[in-house]
């Protein structure tokens, strides 16, 4: 297995940071503080004081006198920093001492691009976004600037010819007779090619070659994917790409099954200026560099340049725009057929979610249920920042596990993995090929190497599953009724003691493609949800009659009276974007939509009387108070939504409720909308917005799911485009069916006159914990804001490395167990 290597770390107490209750030991941290928004990192080998070939630092090299160091752009300072990695703890070099603080080796203004060749390292050749240019410096500067030649920092401008030359990636290919760099410059739509040379006499740039990108975007692939990944085998799993196992006496959750053919998202119309951003180097199985992939930041394109040809050769069709992107070495479809496969990992540039392409096809690979609206992403809760690849394949391929030396827990990496830094500052894994797979699930779930694990899911393209799972997805209580100031608990066959007052949740049928399977009830089925353990979650749900639209309360709202003499409540909450529906929102729906023949949402006054009208006896009964006690709120079904200029909305409101004057408050009998104005006349008031006669389905990771839209005329309504199970207004008598929650609740008795406020709530728990590597975790206990901008594997060293822009640090993660290692702020 290839778990050694010749320069080592020294292996220090870790942090095991696996989101499962792992145990937290001490952390090195390297004071006083010395980076400042650290972006790019390289690795360089040291014979003495010489930069030498990486290859002469590998396992099996005469490397007694080898010192391993890591480069690091500091984007503030315009400098490369030098942290030697083969000191025991690693060390910061202070480049000259006679300046106090760290003192680094200057370069341009913002360096954002750093390369150094594996083959010849003489030189290290930077970009600098604030300088458009390219910097060139001896290598050996970084071991001990005295020990330079003391030749000057060369430079190359970027710009001219109406480029600002401002790049953002630089890489090098260096195949033993070519030596040049690849350079993105996304101001201008273009990358450049630099020929190269370093020797003893010193560094130097060639010509810029100006180099413009395909106009054209690739033809979108119209056949299914082909990815074995996409049928779910349950009795002939191969561990390439799947394995699960249930204990004897158990069953596995229902998994999702995501559709093989998809369809990609319209490109935007106009085409806007290609932006190339960020370059991954392809290589060949003897890691030889064959080809650029260029992710574009603005169109839904990754290009292929063959650096043989020096040609464009066909892209890849994306669903989104490209922030950074990894390519894995190529992994068997089938551990006995020799059909392999490399995958790029893409993060979309607008929203950080990850999509999967499948390299060798040119085709994105399904990777989530449909229930989730995101079938092409990786299910993560944050928006990903950036990604890189793992290769920790052993020589020893798939493990035995009739061998009692290996531990398969998952907070081990043995195969191939992609690490994806998130803006929540944890670093997730995906597995694409585990290693310990067989050892994993052994013969049903057998708990030698797990601790009593009785469930094991491993599957390609998913995040890799941390916790020992002992438990199915399942309701962690059975649900519980709340109306005037009691609760009531609700029996397995879905009911409470009180069953005029609540209604019953009756049986329903949860034969689902996207992995919603039981998880309440008996005999009968009650409540599903998502059990696949890659896409459920941990979450909290209240079924509230008539319950609030988040996020739609204000204190601000303004009465006016439109033309047509009817009332508008002017508000700065964007109506829409929340979810709330006026009765020509649902207009026209047919029947099989859940909103079909929905009246719309009501508007609740919840404000006091003013000090105008708070003695006048029809105001005081309208608001149902006495002396000092608080006005009930104030219900009205709303007769229209409108939103924008548009519609007729004023500056600086965004939307407006209208009312009709002669419209009745609800549960006061003989008062309008029109003695309302009365008793509020020239005053803001506070209000909210409810569902109107269902209850409001709102959980706590979901919140309030709808399918909302602004129309050409400014109101806000339903889009059928979108999946009818984008909807959280759950109707008596009518199967609720949600992204990831199904259920029915009917009074047996028939429908009382009056339906008392009340909420049924319910936890959803057991979930799968994703393996995670928290940056922010602090020794001392708490935590610390951290953004993760960068992560590298190195196979030299066997470590993954993440730059921090908050905590300005380079960290250090070992990966057998996972864990931070080392922090160099």
């Amino acid at each position: 297995m290839k778990r050694a290597f010749a320069v080592r770390l020294k292996v220090v107490p870790a942090l095991l940071l696996a989101l499962c209750g792992a145990c937290t030991q001490a952390v090195n941290v390297a004071p006083p503080r010395a980076f400042n928004r650290p972006a790019r990192m390289e690795l360089v080998c040291f014979s003495g004081d010489r930069p030498v070939a990486q290859s002469e630092c590998a396992t099996g090299s005469d490397a007694s006198d080898r010192t391993l160091l890591a480069l690091v752009t500091q984007q503030t300072r315009g400098e490369v920093a030098a942290v030697d990695l083969s000191a025991d703890p690693p060390v910061v070099i202070d480049s000259d001492r006679r300046v106090p603080g760290f003192t680094f080796v200057e370069v341009g203004e913002v360096p954002v691009g750093l390369a150094v060749s594996h083959r010849n390292p003489l030189c290290t050749w930077v970009a600098n976004r604030g300088s458009s240019s390219l910097s060139a410096v001896e290598t050996a500067r970084f071991r001990e600037e005295s020990l330079g030649t003391g030749m000057d920092t060369e430079e190359l401008s970027l710009a001219g010819e109406g480029r600002t030359g401002r790049p953002n990636a630089l890489v090098i290919h260096d195949d033993g007779a070519t030596s040049e760099l690849y350079v993105t410059l996304p101001d201008d739509g273009v990358i450049g090619r630099v020929p190269v040379m370093s020797d003893e006499t010193g560094c130097r740039f060639g010509a810029l070659e100006v180099i413009p990108l395909p106009d054209a975007l690739p033809v979108e692939p119209t056949e299914p994917s082909p990815d074995p990944t996409l049928v779910v085998p349950t009795t002939d799993q191969d561990p390439a790409t799947i394995a699960l196992c249930a204990a004897t006496g158990l069953t596995l959750p229902e998994l999702a099954t995501p559709p093989p053919t998809v369809t990609l998202e319209a490109p935007p119309d106009p085409l806007p200026a290609p932006q190339p951003l960020e370059i991954e180097v392809a290589r060949d199985d003897e890691g030889n560099a064959v080809a650029l992939l260029i992710g574009d930041a603005a169109r839904p394109v990754i290009y292929r340049y063959d650096l043989a040809t020096r040609a464009f050769v066909d892209g890849i069709r994306t669903d989104g725009p490209i922030l950074d992107l990894t390519l894995t070495p190529a992994v068997p479809d089938r551990l006995d057929e020799a059909t392999t496969r490399r995958y790029i990992y893409a993060i979309d540039a607008r929203d950080g979610s990850v999509m999967v392409i499948d390299e060798s096809v040119g085709q994105l690979v399904p990777v989530a249920a449909e229930s989730t609206g995101r079938v092409l992403r990786v299910p993560f809760g944050a928006p990903a920042r950036a990604i890189a690849a793992i290769d920790r394949r052993g020589d020893a391929g798939m493990c035995d596990y009739e061998d009692a030396t290996i531990d398969p827990s998952a907070n081990n990496l043995r195969g191939v993995f992609v690490s994806v830094a998130l803006s929540d500052g944890t670093i997730r894994y995906v597995d694409v090929l585990d290693e310990d797979a067989p050892c994993r699930t052994g013969e049903n779930c057998q708990e030698s190497f797990q601790g009593g694990q009785q469930y094991s899911f491993i599957r390609r393209h998913r995040p890799r599953i941390a916790s020992r799972v002992a438990d199915p997805v399942s309701l962690t209580d059975p649900p519980v009724a709340s109306l005037s100031g009691s609760t009531q608990r609700f029996s397995a066959e879905g009911s409470v003691p009180d069953e005029d007052a609540v209604p019953s949740f009756q049986p329903i049928v949860c034969e689902d493609p996207d992995g919603i399977a039981p998880v309440f009830g008996a005999p009968a089925t009650l409540i599903c949800t998502s059990t696949d353990p890659w896409t459920a979650e941990p979450e909290s749900w209240a079924l509230t009659w008539q319950g609030v639209i988040p996020s739609t309360a204000s204190i601000a709202g303004n009465f006016r009276t439109l033309d047509d003499g009817r009332i508008a409540l002017e508000t700065r909450i964007p109506l829409c974007e929340r979810g709330v529906l006026g009765p020509e929102g649902a207009a026209g729906l047919s029947e099989d939509q859940p909103e079909h023949m929905y009246p719309g949402d009501l508007v609740a006054i919840t404000a006091e009387l003013p000090d105008a009208t708070a003695e006048d006896p029809e105001c005081r009964a309208l608001a149902g108070v006495d002396v000092g006690e608080t006005p009930e709120p104030l219900l009205v079904r709303i007769d229209e939504v409108r939103v924008g200029e548009a519609a007729g909305v004023r500056s600086p409101y965004a939307s407006a409720i209208v009312l009709a004057p002669d419209a009745e408050i609800l549960d006061r009998e003989g008062a309008n909308v029109e003695l309302l104005l009365r008793c509020y006349q020239d005053q803001l008031v506070s209000f909210d917005v409810r569902v109107g006669d269902r209850y409001a389905v709102v959980g706590s990771r979901t919140g309030f799911v709808h399918r909302v839209i602004v129309s050409d005329a400014g109101n806000c309504v339903v889009d059928t485009a979108q999946s009818s199970t984008l909807n959280a207004r759950a109707e008596l008598g009518v199967p609720y069916v949600g992204p990831s929650l199904r259920f029915e609740l009917a009074f047996e008795e028939g429908r009382p006159a009056v339906i008392v406020d009340q909420s049924i709530t319910f936890d959803v728990g057991d979930v799968p914990v994703q393996l995670a590597t928290d940056l922010g975790l602090l020794q001392s206990g708490g935590r610390t804001l951290t953004l993760p901008n960068e992560v590298m594997f190195s196979a030299l060293t066997d470590r993954l490395y993440a730059l921090d822009e908050l905590r300005r640090g380079l960290v250090v993660i070992e990966l057998e167990p996972v864990g931070p290692e080392f922090f160099i702020e």
